[in-house]
């Protein structure tokens, strides 16, 4: 089986759970698959993937933190659009530093703040959902991996099988 069928296959049953899992135990399903999406999107696998993206995930929410609480504190007209505009600076700047410089990842878990926000979540309920959603990246990544080594395998020994017989 190709890495792609297997690896789709794998994150089909994942998301499947996932859906099922988030909406038993509260945690917003949506925000999770940014978690998901920021892993896929790291360009590395596995732990690597997982460490590169929750860091970005986690400077985005300490961002999106920043943004809303000094808009909070300043009484100052149009200042969520100039914080934005900070916070958007800060985003792209700290990309100078290796372990900041995945700005897609940091949109996301900014973003995500953003949006659980905006629906009455609360700055733990983004880190939850964003850290259970990157988890099923990494399951789903591994899922896949191991269902391309044990359908290659079987495919490998059958082969030998014909060979022999």
């Amino acid at each position: 089986m190709s890495a792609i069928m297997s690896g789709a296959i794998s994150m089909g049953i994942l998301a499947w759970i996932w859906a099922n899992l988030s909406a038993a135990v509260g945690v917003s399903t949506w925000a999770g698959f940014m978690g998901t999406t920021t892993y896929y999107a790291s360009g590395e696998r596995f732990i690597k993937g997982w460490v590169k993206g929750m860091i970005a995930n986690m400077v985005g929410v300490l961002w999106a933190i920043i943004c809303v609480e000094v808009s909070k504190v300043l009484h100052v007209p149009n200042i969520v659009a100039i914080m934005t505009g900070v916070i958007s600076f800060g985003i792209v700047a700290e990309a100078k530093w290796k372990n900041l410089s995945f700005v897609p990842g940091v949109y996301i878990g900014c973003s995500t703040t953003f949006g659980m926000l905006a629906l009455n979540g609360t700055y733990l309920s983004t880190v939850v959902a964003l850290l259970m959603g990157s988890v099923v990246g990494l399951l789903s990544d591994a899922g896949g991996e191991l269902l391309v080594r044990l359908t290659n395998k079987k495919e490998t020994e059958e082969n030998l099988v014909e060979k022999q017989g």
